[in-house]
């Protein structure tokens, strides 16, 4: 999200029901039109004791329930690196290489290797190429994001827990799919059977002379 946008959320725009928590963006000056994107589940960690003690219509990032400021957000970022030494410039314009835009872009880059550039406009509020033709539900964007997530841990150990916990999941998958296989197979030997029983019911079976003869039902006999 852009800063304008994240610290504008109010608790009421979270959706905790989804796999992840789905933040649903609202409009701005700027984008003329709300969309949704994702917390991952590293940040929620961080995040979800602060939201619980928040209302509905409390801000999420604020100070007394007065949202933050776009130039105190920047301040507070530049402060907080000077205290752990990133403090590294580009030669070019002495620009940090580290801002809050460069999360930003560093979000972009993974996303749009990992599922092209469509995906990743849409999911960071961009307007992509062609984007009429590439309708995408809400479910596929969330799958999609979750194959994404490891690439977006800051921790090496919660991207083994994130790549286990999916690998898990495509397990469950793959079982339910076997059951419902399984039990397609056996709606379909019942169905089989029944045909077969039918046939032999609707047929007349004579045995002559050691050998079987099968004679269908004549009309108007």
């Amino acid at each position: 999200m852009r800063i304008g946008e994240a610290i504008n959320l109010k608790k009421k725009d979270l959706d905790f029901t989804t796999k992840r928590i789905k933040v649903n963006v609202p409009a701005t000056t700027k984008t003329r039109a709300g969309r949704t994107t994702y917390i991952s589940k590293e940040a929620e960690d961080y995040l979800r004791p602060l939201v619980d003690k928040l209302e509905t219509e409390d801000y999420i990032f604020a100070r007394k329930n007065q949202r933050l400021l776009d130039p105190s957000v920047r301040k507070s970022l530049t402060r907080l690196l000077d205290r752990i030494d990133f403090t590294e410039t580009y030669q070019s314009n002495n620009y940090r290489k580290i801002t809050s835009h460069s999360f930003r872009a560093y979000f972009f880059t993974k996303a749009a290797r990992k599922h092209g550039e469509n995906y990743a406009h849409r999911i960071i509020g961009h307007g992509g190429y062609l984007m009429q033709y590439d309708r995408m539900t809400e479910d596929e964007k969330l799958e999609m994001y979750l194959e994404l997530e490891p690439d977006l841990t800051i921790f090496d150990q919660t991207k083994n827990e994130l790549e286990i916990s999916r690998l898990r999941d495509k397990v469950e998958e793959i079982n339910e799919l076997k059951q419902e296989v399984q039990k397609l197979r056996e709606v379909q030997a019942k169905s089989d059977k029944k045909i077969l029983e039918t046939m032999k019911r609707s047929n007349l079976d004579l045995i002559f002379d050691g050998c079987f003869i099968t004679l269908a039902p004549v009309k108007n006999l």
